[in-house]
């Protein structure tokens, strides 16, 4: 065999460009068989829906935008949730763990809508997973909304208590209350209104109060399985057939087919 040379290699490439193309066409249907013959894999799809009442936020930034909407995917795939889901399967027989759960799931967000897709290899089990984390996470987005509009409330208390120490620098009348109380009374006011907020912000996850949600779609049974990976094979395939046919090329594979073919038309013709 001759020393490797670049451009040689390039020219003969060329002039059997026929059976770089030959295999790696056979390659990429091989990779199509393989891929056929895999278990086939379901999808179960349920759709989350988000946005913003502008009315209470006024305008915001993209960044402000996408980081208020960005908490809903946050809470669906929250550890708590997924324990609860994990739990609800056992009660409907589907016997699996947190990481098994996690590994089925894909979520993915299209403008104002977040994708919840659970793959499985039994349609009915994609389907009760899918439904069962939705119904699980459109409850823990109304708890953590509740708790929002919650420390909203104790902020507002907190703003009317510090109103009480303004003293003559407030043109507004006070309340009754900044009255009724002594200022240490309201000074112990604030703190128990304070840390009552800190404790329903902690358990807001975040979330503002300016944020629309709902379950949109939930999930049907999926009557075809997915095409899962069916591109990867058939690229993988390809450029295996592709190497092989490089390396027949290298080893002069092509050139003695032809010669072969043609001896035995000399040979045929006699």
């Amino acid at each position: 065999m001759d020393d490797f040379l670049p451009l040689d290699m390039l020219e003969r490439s060329f002039r059997y460009w026929w059976s770089v193309v030959l295999l790696a066409l056979i390659g990429g249907g091989a990779g199509w068989l393989v891929h056929t013959q895999l278990p086939p894999v379901y999808e179960a799809r349920v759709v989350f829906y988000s946005s913003i009442d502008y009315k209470l936020t006024g305008k915001l930034t993209p960044l402000e935008e996408d980081k208020a909407i960005g908490l809903v995917q946050t809470v669906i795939l929250s550890w708590p949730v997924m324990l609860q889901v994990v739990d609800d399967a056992k009660v409907q027989g589907i016997v699996l763990d947190i990481n098994a759960l996690r590994k089925m799931a894909y979520v993915n967000r299209l403008s104002y809508q977040w994708e919840l897709r659970i793959r499985n290899p039994d349609p009915g089990v994609a389907q009760t997973l899918a439904n069962l984390w939705a119904d699980r996470a459109l409850a823990a987005l109304k708890e953590d909304f509740n708790h929002a509009q919650r420390a909203e409330i104790f902020r507002n208390q907190i703003n009317g208590v510090s109103r009480c120490f303004e003293g003559p620098f407030n043109r507004e009348p006070l309340p009754d209350f900044c009255q009724s109380n002594t200022p240490d009374e309201l000074k112990q006011a604030a703190l128990d209104l304070n840390m009552q907020y800190q404790q329903e912000i902690a358990q807001s996850g975040g979330l503002s109060t300016a944020l629309l949600f709902d379950l949109t779609d939930r999930a049907s049974r999926p009557a075809q399985p997915i095409i899962l990976g069916a591109n990867s094979m058939i690229l993988a395939g390809g450029g295996i057939g592709f190497i092989l046919a490089v390396l027949s090329i290298y080893g002069d594979w092509p050139e003695r087919l032809l010669s072969f073919l043609r001896k035995n038309r000399r040979h045929g013709t006699t």
